[in-house]
C-alpha cells in the first residue's frame, strides 16, 4: 500500500506553458503602471517620458481604452507602420477608437492609395502634411478627434508640420478642448540625423503650455540580467530606479563569434539555442540594414550553399515559406520587443552605413538591444568590439 500511495513526481512545463507563464506575469507587470493614468486623471495633457521597457505603449493604449469608455472620438498613431499593427493588436476595433500610422493617415485624408514610387525625403516632411493640412482646413470633420493618443512622439517632434497636423486631427488647429496623450524616449531617435535631434517634450511643452511631464522609470518588461548586460555593453546606465521584473527570471544577453567569415554558422547556432527555450514566433533577427543588405536577407535571396543555409531558409519567415522566425531592421522594428532578440551586421560596414546616414551607433544598440525582453544574442565578427 505504501509503494502505490507514495511515489516520485516529476512536474515539467510545456515550452506553450511556459510562454503562457510568461505573458500572464508580463500583463500583470504593466497592468500595475495603470497608476500612473489614476495620478493624472485630471489633467487634459499629458506626455509620459521614459527608457525603453517603462510600458509608455501600454499607457498610450490604456489611455485609449479610457476615453472610448467615455465616448470620446479618439485616434492612436504613431509614424512607424510595424508599431501601428501593434497598437491595432491592442486597441483596434474599439467602437470610438482609430488606429493609423501617420503616413497612412495623411495618404488617406489626400485620396491617394500610396506614396509616389521613388518619392523624396521633402514628400514626408513637407508636402504630405501640408496637403493634409490643407484638406483638414476645408474639412475639418475629416478629423474632429476629442482625444489624441501618439506613441513614440521623438518620431514626430522634429517636424512642426506634423505637430500642426496633429492639432488640425482635433478640428480645433490647437490643443485647447483636446485630450492628448504623447510618449516617448529621447535616445530612441534613430529615424532623424544626429544634428537634428530635439527634445520632444520641450517642443510639445512650447506649443502646449499645460502639458504635464510624467516619468516613468521602473523596467516592466526587460528581465534585469539582461538589462545590465546591455547597461554593460553600452557603457551606461539605462534610467531605470527599479524593476517590476524579478531578478530571479532566467535570462541574459550572449555572443556568438562569426568563425572564419561562416555568418550562416553563427545565426543557427544563436537561433537553435534560443529555440531551446522560445517558440519560433517569439524570435526576431534584427540588422542594421534593410531586407535586401541584411544577413538574413541576403541568405534568402539567394542559391543555398549549405547544410545551415538550408535549416535558415526552412526558419526564417518568408513568404511561401513555412518559417516563423520574423527578421527585421532595426529601424522597422523600433517601438516593438521580443522575448528573444539575435542581432547581426556588426561589423564596419554598418557603422559605416550608420555613419553615412549620420546616425549614431550607439543609439541604433540602444534600440536594438532593449527590443529583447528574455534574451539577446549577438553575432560578434572576428575582431569587432560591440
Amino acid at each position: 500500500m505504501a509503494d502505490v500511495l507514495v511515489s516520485d513526481f516529476v512536474a515539467k512545463q510545456t515550452s506553450e506553458e511556459r510562454a503562457r507563464e510568461r505573458r500572464s506575469t508580463e500583463m500583470k507587470l504593466l497592468g500595475s503602471q495603470e497608476v500612473v493614468l489614476e495620478l493624472t486623471d485630471t489633467n487634459d495633457h499629458v506626455y509620459f517620458e521614459g527608457p525603453a521597457g517603462t510600458g509608455k505603449s501600454y499607457l498610450i493604449t490604456q489611455s485609449a481604452r479610457r476615453f472610448n469608455r467615455e465616448s470620446r472620438k479618439t485616434l492612436v498613431a504613431c509614424w512607424n507602420v510595424l508599431m501601428a499593427d501593434e497598437l491595432q493588436r491592442f486597441v483596434g476595433g474599439l467602437p470610438n477608437v482609430d488606429v493609423a500610422d501617420l503616413n497612412s493617415l495623411m495618404l488617406q485624408l489626400i485620396g491617394i492609395p500610396a506614396n509616389p514610387a521613388d518619392a523624396p525625403h521633402e514628400w514626408y516632411t513637407r508636402e504630405l502634411p501640408e496637403r493634409a493640412i490643407a484638406v483638414l482646413r476645408d474639412k475639418p470633420h475629416l478629423g474632429g478627434y476629442e482625444a489624441i493618443c501618439i506613441d513614440e512622439f521623438q518620431d514626430v517632434a522634429g517636424n512642426l508640420l506634423l505637430l500642426e497636423l496633429i492639432f488640425a486631427l482635433a478640428g480645433t488647429g490647437r490643443p485647447a478642448g483636446t485630450k492628448l496623450v504623447f510618449a516617448g524616449d529621447s535616445r530612441q531617435q534613430i529615424m532623424r540625423r544626429v544634428d537634428e535631434h530635439v527634445n520632444p517634450f520641450a517642443i510639445a511643452k512650447s506649443l502646449i503650455p499645460d502639458l504635464v511631464h510624467v516619468r516613468v522609470r521602473r523596467n516592466c518588461r526587460t528581465v534585469p540580467g539582461l538589462t545590465s548586460a546591455v547597461e554593460s555593453t553600452l557603457r551606461q546606465q539605462l534610467g531605470y530606479t527599479r524593476h517590476r521584473v524579478a531578478k530571479s527570471v532566467p535570462g541574459g544577453l550572449s555572443t556568438v563569434d562569426i568563425v572564419n567569415g561562416n555568418e550562416a554558422g553563427a545565426l543557427v547556432a544563436a537561433l537553435r539555442d534560443l529555440l531551446q527555450h522560445h517558440a519560433p514566433e517569439d524570435i526576431v533577427v534584427l540588422s542594421p540594414f534593410a531586407e535586401k543588405r541584411s544577413l538574413a536577407g541576403r541568405l534568402l535571396a539567394r542559391p543555398e550553399k549549405s547544410q545551415d543555409e538550408r535549416w535558415l531558409r526552412k526558419q526564417l519567415q518568408e513568404e511561401g515559406l513555412p518559417g516563423k522566425i520574423r527578421w527585421r531592421s532595426v529601424f522597422k522594428f523600433k517601438g516593438l520587443d521580443a522575448d528573444a532578440v539575435v542581432l547581426t551586421d556588426l561589423g564596419p560596414e554598418a557603422k559605416d552605413f550608420v555613419a553615412a546616414q549620420k546616425l549614431e551607433w550607439s543609439d541604433l544598440l540602444y534600440v536594438a538591444l532593449t527590443r529583447a525582453k528574455y534574451r539577446c544574442v549577438l553575432l560578434k565578427p572576428e575582431q569587432v568590439s560591440s
